[in-house]
């Protein structure tokens, strides 16, 4: 019933609560004691003299400034208190936000703390309300950024900007602390230099807003370009220093050792008239990962190694061909901001290219991209795929070998490959295509240069021993290792291994006095070479082939291993 009342007699109502409120706001003539209207005082020239009204303890007015005039004592502008209040509140959460960055902290808390001064300032001016209202805007949007300076601290434009604005408020601040907010009502020169300052406060906040906006817009497209490159699935282990390295104790090359190869190899990185494909081949144990450790290593320290892809038969993701091209294109984004962002372009437009095979993989990841983006690439940027025919699909094999050999001419970046010479990447790289590469087989370099090296690689690493091999044992040991690392770093992690405690002296005993690869039930010795050669054999008798071609090679395995056994001696090489 009351809510129906109220509805029928609501423009009524409304017409009497207006009535009230201007009653309330007009200038009453002030009350005699008896309750008569008196006439105003007048000075002695006759001017009306300024009253008050006095109003009675009680009633519903309660302010004693003027009806034009506002707290701060400038004329009333409707809506005005609310602008700035709101203001007030902005600068409030801005500064809260802000714990992380206390020289813009401290200026905006004590911005807040000079908003009278300002208000009292502008109080005359027309834009009275606009002056709090494009501020109050500006530090809501800033809010949302504070958070990104932390990481800013140390940069020049921030700092800078920061500093402007502690000045201009510190000026402001000396019409406050001077007691001097009275007289700067009269004073308009006083107002317009507070305006002023005010506006370069709001001028330089509004510098700030833009930098860290965008800033923080640079940040949001850094993380779009880190989700498209990791979408690509990236092999992290395949890198040459990665941490799975270290599991399957991958390293470089002894101090002093393989100098004369690594020379060749850095000789045809930096010559800018070299062959843009490098091919080194080596029969197993011959230290081709080693050598592209070191060359990798080097190539970093120049800052020349663009990417690297280790291949491992003991990794599934390491042996997969087809994560190849996606690795070596994630390292090269990596390695140079120019092609990041073509390559990022690449994946918006086709985000499955590294789901394609590996022809297509390499144009659209990376032939496409650095065309695009060659003339930010330095000279001599080198890629690096060590032990190709670890992977576990040849046709792809041979189709990225076939990719490289038609592409590498016209991109900025030279590739360095390393594979036993199985038949299938011995023909491509052997190939006479016009294309131009060099060549070295590693197992035909001088012998006596690579004997020379593991008597080195052996005295190194067996050195730290409690009684050191003399250097008549070290030249038996090198004796029996041949020309292959392999061998020789096995007969290491025999006699002087680095996670368990053995007794090295007998191991080394055991080792200068075995006559046979397999003395007893259970030896250890060789199990690393069993391993590595079991791989070669069950390479060499693949399952495609014939009978009769299997038949063909187990004559030639007879013909070497046979004289060995006639005679008595040891097999070792």
């Amino acid at each position: 019933y009351t809510t129906k009342l109220l509805s029928a007699n609501w423009p009524s109502i409304r017409n009497d609560i207006q009535r009230a409120k201007g009653a309330l706001i007009s200038k009453p003539t002030p009350l005699s004691p008896s309750g008569q209207s008196q006439p105003s005082a007048t000075s002695s020239s006759g001017s009306q003299i300024d009253s008050r009204p006095q109003v009675a303890t009680g009633s519903l007015a309660t302010s004693t400034t003027t009806p034009n005039e506002n707290a701060a004592g400038g004329p009333l502008h409707e809506g005005s208190e609310s602008t700035w209040d709101r203001l007030s509140k902005s600068l409030g959460i801005l500064e809260r936000s802000l714990e992380l960055f206390p020289p813009l902290k401290s200026a905006v808390g004590a911005l807040a703390g000079c908003l009278e001064i300002v208000k009292v300032a502008a109080s005359n001016r027309a834009d009275y309300e606009e002056l709090a209202d494009e501020f109050q805007s500006m530090a809501n949007t800033l809010s949302g950024y504070a958070s990104k300076l932390e990481s800013e601290k140390g940069n020049g434009s921030v700092a800078n900007i920061v500093q402007c604005i502690q000045s201009h408020i510190a000026d402001i601040k000396q019409y406050k602390e001077q007691g001097s907010i009275q007289r700067l009502r009269g004073a308009t020169n006083h107002q317009e230099d507070v305006i002023k300052r005010y506006r370069q406060i709001e001028r330089l906040f509004r510098q700030l807003q833009c930098d860290i906006t965008m800033r923080a817009q640079d940040q949001v497209k850094k993380q779009l370009e880190i989700t498209l490159l990791r979408g690509m699935l990236p092999v992290d282990d395949a890198r040459y220093n990665s941490s799975y390295s270290m599991t399957i104790k991958r390293g470089g090359c002894t101090p002093e050792t393989r100098q004369r190869v690594q020379q060749t190899l850095q000789e045809w990185a930096v010559d800018p008239t070299s062959s843009k494909i490098y091919w080194m081949n080596g029969m197993a144990g011959t230290g081709k990962t080693t050598i592209a450790y070191s060359f990798c290593e080097w190539l970093e320290q120049t800052n020349r190694l663009g990417a690297s892809f280790f291949c491992s038969r003991i990794s599934a993701t390491c042996r997969s061909l087809n994560r190849v091209v996606p690795t070596l294109a994630y390292q090269l984004a990596r390695y140079s901001p120019a092609f990041c962002s073509t390559l990022c372009a690449a994946l918006n437009s086709n985000p499955d290219a590294a789901s394609l095979n590996v022809g297509q993989q390499f144009e659209k990841l990376v032939y496409h991209p650095m065309i695009e983006a060659k003339t930010a690439i330095p000279d001599g940027v080198v890629i690096v795929v060590d032990a190709l025919d670890e992977c576990d699909d040849a046709f792809s094999v041979r189709l990225l070998l076939d990719v490289l050999l038609n592409s590498t001419n016209d991109l900025p970046l030279k590739f360095f490959v390393l594979s036993r010479p199985e038949y299938v990447i011995r023909d491509r790289m052997m190939a006479k295509d016009g294309t131009t590469r060099s060549i070295m087989h590693l197992h035909d370099i001088e012998e006596s240069i690579v004997k020379e090296d593991i008597k080195k690689y052996l005295t190194e690493a067996l050195g730290s021993m409690s009684n050191p091999p003399s250097l008549e044992q070290i030249e038996t040991l090198a004796q029996r290792a041949g020309t292959l690392f392999i061998y020789a770093a096995t007969m290491v992690r025999y006699i002087h291994p680095k996670v368990i405690a053995v007794n090295s002296s007998a191991r080394l005993k055991v080792m200068l006095e075995a006559t046979k690869p397999h003395e007893r039930k259970g030896d250890n010795k060789y199990r690393e070479l069993d391993r590595l050669y079991a791989t070669v054999l069950e390479a060499a008798f693949n399952e495609d082939l014939d009978a009769d071609e299997k038949g063909h090679i187990q004559h030639v395995l007879w013909t070497t291993i046979y004289p060995s056994l006639r005679s008595g001696r040891p097999f070792n090489h």
